[in-house]
């Protein structure tokens, strides 16, 4: 699966579901509002009562992120690198501070599942997402690569 090399940023307050068919659909794009309206009769509340400018600053940083991955080849830098940078530049504590960088994924499940594995307690492809400590609140797309920003800071 290739994403379009067009920049997509799915802002997170206003993530709806796309009910186009899916073969014209970005797969993250959909899955993001697949999640925001109650995957599985579960919804994410706590992303509403985040505030916008929070929210915003977050995915910006998650796009410039995205852009960078794509014009100069940060791909070399850790996740450790990242979140402390996502740290830096938006005000969150780094300890509550969670970022899932995935290059070149075949899916956005795998990308997923690969970060809930990661995580103690986490078996579900989409517990990053639902668990109650964790929620989504921003990403960028360049190409195949992508950003993730997930965060605890106002949970």
């Amino acid at each position: 699966m290739h994403l379009p090399p067009i920049i997509t940023l799915v802002l997170a307050a206003f993530v709806s579901a796309d009910t186009r068919p899916s073969s014209t659909v970005n797969p993250l794009a959909q899955w993001i509002g697949d999640m925001y309206n109650g995957l599985n009769g579960m919804r994410v509340t706590a992303v509403t009562s985040t505030p916008l400018r929070l929210r915003s600053a977050l995915n910006s940083f998650a796009q410039s992120w995205a852009i960078s991955m794509c014009n100069t080849n940060s791909a070399a830098l850790s996740d450790a690198q990242l979140v402390a940078s996502l740290a830096n530049n938006a005000g969150i504590k780094t300890e509550n501070a969670h970022m899932l960088v995935s290059r070149g994924q075949a899916s956005v499940g795998a990308v997923i599942a690969s970060w809930a594995g990661a995580k103690p307690g986490k078996t579900s492809p989409l517990s990053a997402i639902v668990y109650p400590t964790y929620v989504y609140v921003g990403m960028g797309v360049c190409g195949d690569d992508w950003v993730v920003v997930l965060t605890s800071e106002f949970m």
